[in-house]
């Protein structure tokens, strides 16, 4: 889906009112009121029969206030360095992500 909308005429930056082109950021554009992103991590099934040699994909969309996501380091600690005349910072990071709005998430099951 991302390379067929990065080769399509939407790779004008002017025409999404974009400040860079999509070929140069990882953000393939905004369209209307939506920031479209790519991930490489949706699934892509066949379809229902062999025969018709199309590929599906389920695009995942949403609104922002429906998740949530916290961060924190919960410890830290200072080391000395064994390899060179230096201190080392290192520290535990914590993070999580939760649904709390399932009314603002969604899917389509688009094919090629």
């Amino acid at each position: 889906m991302a390379g067929m909308i990065q080769k399509s005429d939407l790779k004008d930056c002017a025409m999404t009112g974009d400040s860079k082109s999509v070929l140069r950021t990882n953000l393939l554009g905004r369209i209307g009121r939506f920031d479209l992103l790519k991930s490489n991590l949706l699934p892509t099934i066949a379809a229902a029969t062999d025969a018709s040699g199309y590929l599906c994909f389920y695009v995942l969309f949403g609104n922002k206030d429906a998740t949530s996501f916290a961060n924190q380091f919960v410890k830290t600690q200072k080391l000395i360095s064994e390899l060179t005349f230096a201190e080392i910072v290192r520290g535990l990071n914590v993070y999580g992500y939760k649904v709390i709005n399932p009314q603002g998430l969604g899917y389509i099951y688009a094919r090629q």
